[in-house]
């Protein structure tokens, strides 16, 4: 009788220090605020760390706002879970599915948004840069702003603003614009957030773009 007590232990804490698998979390949102359409996706992994995980599927699939989401499977066996609808931004954004206990897990996501922009000189000055402000929170350290230019000559131009700012005012440094030709140019902000969350046995990597409408803005030198 002591030998199975003395086995039916060791077997116990063999299994309590067996190492759990997590499951891999990629959530993904989009907001395009030209033609108010919100887009989701969703892939699922698990592995004991980052370079060995493997597709994941679960049972039920995923759910975004209360509904369930579009899958497709990609090359590579991994499924991807997709929402595309026209509609106004919700405050919250749940993606939800089951983990490999079958308990519901829940991530809450919520997308930072812009709801409008305008430059505070009356041209944005190629050589010295200009500021621009727009209404919306603060950059927090997990954010960046992206300026996408387009001039009338059909060049297109990127400009990065990594976070965190103390104000919704933003500097065009000095020089950056002069690959643009001087004159009338379309603008549109991209502002994008990435934050990790672990909860429940999964790992949730949650990135947001949030597209502004487009403006029309002036260049000079």
């Amino acid at each position: 009788m002591l030998l199975l007590i003395g086995c039916w232990a060791t077997f116990s804490l063999a299994c309590s220090n067996e190492k759990a698998i997590p499951t891999y979390a990629n959530l993904y949102l989009r907001y395009d605020q030209s033609v108010e359409s919100l887009k989701a996706e969703a892939t699922l992994f698990e592995g004991l760390d980052e370079k060995n995980k493997q597709p994941k599927d679960v049972p039920g699939g995923i759910s975004f706002l209360g509904g369930g989401m579009d899958s497709r499977t990609l090359p590579g066996g991994v499924v991807r879970y997709e929402y595309e609808r026209p509609a106004t931004l919700p405050a919250e954004l749940p993606f939800r599915f089951k983990n490999n206990k079958g308990k519901e897990v829940e991530f809450m996501a919520h997308l930072p948004k812009i709801e409008d922009f305008r430059v505070l000189d009356l041209a944005l000055s190629r050589a010295s840069g200009a500021k621009i402000a727009y209404s919306g929170t603060p950059l927090t350290p997990d954010e960046k702003l992206v300026l996408f230019f387009g001039d009338a000559n059909g060049k297109a131009l990127t400009i990065e603003i990594n976070g965190p700012s103390e104000t919704s005012e933003i500097t065009v440094p000095e020089g950056k614009l002069t690959p643009l030709a001087n004159g009338k140019a379309q603008l549109y902000l991209v502002r994008i957030q990435t934050l990790k969350e672990e909860k429940m046995g999964c790992k949730a990597t949650i990135q947001t773009e949030f597209y502004s409408k487009e403006q029309t803005v002036e260049l000079v030198d």
